[in-house]
């Protein structure tokens, strides 16, 4: 990411960016301990780069400030446990909670992964402790630039953790008006705070991101009385 970012800002791209790691150290000043060689073809967004290095595990990342890129290696500097601290961070429904939809899925459900690289480089995972309702279920992806063992190591088993169980994605709907610890002042994505889990549990979660929606109060229109 770092060459990436450097080669854009010499041909004049990406004004005003910026970046607090390298190419040896994270934002933190930690050596990245995990590498891999992988080709970007021209016209790839960054963004599409950035998710390709997360969804492999190899890095977390946060924007800060206006145009601010940080990442860390995974699991570090972003996970804070709010859980444990003297006074926890906890999400109360009928305070600070007014919605919490739940979704689960099976879709990326798999036992075995097939990663294809560049130049017909082909390697396959298996992970035997998957759920296996419909028996063996595959999953392949098609990933530019790779063309050696290590690299689709990690994007196989990246595959293999998220298809091990059924995902499920947990959404709460806050009030600010009421709420008690408030996002992005208290916590963070990548924070683990108190919140109700499935059935309302209370339970420790993982914050994946958060999205703020301005607030438009409805007018009520009333027609003209006749004179």
């Amino acid at each position: 990411m770092n060459s990436l970012l450097t080669e854009a800002q010499a041909r004049g791209a990406l004004s005003g960016f910026g970046w607090t790691f390298t190419g040896s150290l994270d934002t933190a000043g930690l050596t990245w301990n995990q590498t891999f060689s992988l080709g970007v073809p021209l016209g790839t967004a960054v963004l599409a780069v950035l998710l390709t290095l997360v969804d492999a595990g190899l890095i977390d990342i946060r924007m800060t400030g206006p145009r601010t890129l940080s990442a860390w290696r995974p699991s570090t500097a972003t996970l804070r446990d709010l859980t444990t601290i003297a006074t926890p961070v906890e999400l109360a429904a009928g305070r600070d909670i007014r919605a919490a939809p739940d979704v689960g899925t099976l879709e990326d459900l798999a036992s075995a992964a097939y990663v294809v690289g560049d130049n017909s480089f082909r390697t396959e995972r298996t992970n035997v402790g998957t759920p296996l309702p419909w028996g063996r279920w595959e999953v392949g992806v098609r990933q530019v630039g790779v063309t050696e063992a290590t690299a689709a190591t990690l994007v196989g088993d990246s595959l293999l953790v998220r298809g091990a169980v059924e995902r499920v994605q947990r959404t709460r709907e806050l009030s600010l008006a009421g709420a008690r610890r408030l996002p992005l002042r208290d916590y963070l994505p990548g924070d683990r705070i108190w919140a109700p889990g499935e059935a309302g549990q209370r339970r420790a979660l993982r914050v994946r991101q958060i999205t703020l929606t301005p607030h438009r109060p409805r007018r009520r229109l009333r027609e003209p009385r006749p004179r």
